[in-house]
């Protein structure tokens, strides 16, 4: 493993350190180029790989702290490309996909891993509350997930997130990401990474849904490919979308505004979370069936 530092001379960041893993890692990109940041708090640099973070007071020492952090992290040949993160217990907990297998490590503990993401979340969650890391008394705090860059290693926030929440029945959920060059969007699920590209422009959030939907119904986790819906949506995305879809109006479901529109034969119910600032989608074939669930839905929630 290589890793060189070059100065910069504008932005925010004094230093880029360019990280070489080919020698240990089976990743198509195995090149990175990690932002370095001055600490003025302690009067040295950090740079953050993975949503680990490196610190030193000299860049030779920062060398040395950046190589350990990142040998540690390699697991399997690989760099996490997710990770769970508990913001109240200030851990991160990298993720590896291998295969079929999603797979999540704790320092010094268990290994968790499932075909899923949901359930290795779900794994770590009980033994992170069990051995008190998680939340107070054990009753509070999430894992949030977040990607990685294939290029910096900086963590990225999810465009949304494919949800299945039906009470008495197994649950499904992936969050979605950018591509590494904004030109699509991506997720891993039903044993696999699925994609889609800019060249169905805003309707890329409704493509990527279906094709997901319809792998997890081959694969009999899924009985009605409208149970999996867009959830959590960025403002800046459910914009490229709406201009797609066409007005039909809106409705009052449980108090609650729904705006609805129509793509073709597809029914879409918008919810907007204002306490998120993110969009829920419905999806179904038919307005009645769209109320329906949704309506269904808002009462699992308790609205």
């Amino acid at each position: 493993m290589e890793l060189t530092f070059e100065k910069n001379t504008e932005g925010l960041a004094p230093y880029t350190a360019t990280l070489d893993t080919t020698k240990e890692t089976v990743h198509p990109n195995r090149v990175f180029k990690i932002p370095v940041f001055k600490d003025s708090v302690e009067n040295g640099y950090f740079a953050d790989v993975c949503g680990f973070r490196a610190k030193a007071k000299s860049i030779d020492g920062l060398e040395n702290k950046m190589l350990q952090l990142t040998d540690g992290l390699i697991n399997m040949a690989r760099l996490p490309r997710h990770v769970f993160v508990a913001r109240r217990a200030r851990k991160v907990f990298p993720i590896y996909t291998v295969g079929d297998e999603v797979i999540t490590t704790t320092p010094g503990g268990p290994i968790f891993r499932h075909i899923e993401l949901a359930k290795v979340r779900e794994y770590l969650t009980d033994f992170l509350h069990e051995s008190d890391v998680l939340g107070e008394n054990g009753v509070s705090d999430k894992l949030h997930v977040r990607g990685t860059s294939l290029s910096t290693l900086q963590l990225r926030r999810p465009v949304l997130y494919l949800k299945k929440r039906n009470i008495g029945e197994k649950e499904f959920w992936a969050p979605v990401f950018e591509t590494e060059n904004l030109d699509g969007l991506y997720t891993y699920a039903a044993s696999g990474r699925r994609e889609v590209k800019n060249e169905y422009g805003g309707r890329g959030v409704l493509v990527l849904t279906r094709i997901v939907a319809e792998a997890l119904k081959t694969d009999k986790r899924l009985d009605d490919i409208y149970d999996l819906r867009p959830d959590r949506l960025q403002p800046s995305f459910w914009e490229k979308l709406k201009p797609n879809l066409t007005d039909a109006g809106s409705i009052r479901i449980k108090g609650k505004n729904i705006d609805l529109f129509t793509s073709d034969a597809l029914h879409i119910g918008v919810e907007y979370r204002e306490e998120e600032e993110r969009f829920g989608l419905f999806l179904d074939d038919s307005a009645t069936s769209l109320s329906e669930r949704i309506s269904a839905d808002f009462d699992r929630r308790g609205i």
